[in-house]
């Protein structure tokens, strides 16, 4: 893939009108294998990180350039760490100690001959100045934010609710938040990510229904819901929190949308009333505390489809990495919430890239796609299905 850089770059090392060729890896690389002055690319919450090979005293090492560099940061399509390209090519990053750590593009150099020198002397104190003094910035930020979210566990052991309700709060109050609701509201326009496009395709191909009736479970301010709309679909958007309903109806009228929204969860709407299919929102199956609360909800979507309808929903499904703070945590939730704990329970502070709380949610990791299935299978409406990761597509065989 072919782009062209349109924002300057804070150092020099990458310029304006400078054309570069990204080559994905298909495995993670170690830095030795890479040449002195070689450029890496990598993505970093919602910037983009290019750095340059260096060899200092025999050994490589990267410096980082931080920086905007595309007018439209989903050029790419990034979403999650491990997520995946436009094309179907996969990110890396390397986990052993000698691979540079979130390593995602290679940047080949065609470069054209005009390049910005930064002179030495006070020039270029003045600019090492000004980067030093927004990294002390940056740290003290995410400082801040880290005490405030110890406050908030801390507030959260000595709460005298059981986990249903702790984790129920955790979730409306962070997706209630105005941080949450205008970042939800700004991503209207994008319609689906690549990775829902293709699952919906996948639906689509399923059910040849041309009008079908879809109901988005956890729509935030509308995004799936207004490209589901864009198909001729017939869509009903519920949501928990009314800050995120009371703004996808502002947007509907903007819009002449003909989208209909509700507060409130899939148990709000009235088993008579059938859908063909039932979306619910990336990870939204993770925010809710207990297989058995898990499994009810399930089943709950199969009860509200039509015969033969259809569920699709995208899980975050892999081992924990056991970093001594989630052992700590994990032991500390233990002795506060005893058995109702599962293995994958914790509260973090981070779902989405453009989504970064100051306060802790409820989530739970499942160790592998099997566990989903079982609790698929566990609702008895769901026999079997498809998995392309992240997303379960499963048929309902309810008949009443």
């Amino acid at each position: 893939m072919d782009t062209v850089i349109h924002d300057k770059s804070m150092w020099p090392l990458i310029e304006p009108g400078d054309h570069l060729a990204l080559e994905f890896f298909e495995s993670p690389q170690p830095i030795e294998s890479f040449s002195e002055g070689e450029i890496l690319l990598l993505r970093d919450s919602s910037e983009w990180i290019a750095h340059r090979v260096h060899n200092r005293n025999g050994q490589k090492v990267t410096k980082g350039d931080r920086s905007r560099l595309f007018d439209d940061p989903e050029l790419l399509a990034w979403g999650k760490v491990t997520g995946t390209w436009r094309r179907g090519k996969k990110f890396y990053w390397g986990e052993k100690p000698h691979e540079l750590n979130k390593i995602f593009v290679y940047l080949s150099k065609i470069r054209t001959p005009r390049r910005t020198r930064v002179a030495r002397g006070l020039l270029n104190g003045l600019l090492y100045l000004s980067y030093m003094a927004f990294r002390w910035v940056a740290f003290g930020k995410h400082l801040s934010q880290s005490l405030k979210r110890a406050g908030f566990f801390l507030k959260l052991l000595l709460s005298p609710q059981d986990l249903k309700r702790v984790s129920d709060s955790t979730v409306r109050q962070k997706y209630s938040s105005e941080r949450e609701v205008w970042a939800s509201e700004t991503h209207n326009s994008r319609g689906f990510d690549p990775g829902e496009y293709q699952a919906v395709e996948d639906w689509r191909v399923k059910t040849k229904k041309p009008c079908a009736k879809v109901m988005v479970v956890g729509c935030g301010a509308g995004r799936e819901c207004w490209a589901f709309e864009s198909l001729g679909m017939t869509v009903t958007g519920v949501d928990i929190s009314t800050s995120m309903i009371e703004r996808a109806k502002e947007s509907a009228k903007k819009i002449n949308s003909t989208c209909q929204f509700l507060e409130g969860s899939v148990f709000s709407i009235s088993p008579d009333r059938k859908f063909d299919l039932i979306y619910l929102s990336s990870g939204m199956i993770n925010h809710i505390s207990g297989k058995k609360r898990r499994i009810e909800f399930l089943k709950a979507c199969g009860q509200r489809l039509e015969k033969g309808g259809w569920l699709l929903l995208s899980a975050e499904y892999k081992p924990a990495k056991r970093s001594a703070f989630v052992t700590i945590m994990s032991g500390v939730l233990k002795l506060k919430f005893g058995k109702q704990i599962e293995v994958g329970d914790t509260f973090r502070a981070i779902i989405e890239t453009h989504s970064n709380s100051e306060e802790l949610v409820f989530w739970h990791r499942y160790s592998s796609k099997e566990d989903v299935e079982v609790e698929l299978k566990n609702t008895r409406v769901f026999e079997s299905g498809q998995t392309a990761e992240p997303f379960f597509l499963w048929q309902s065989t309810t008949e009443d």
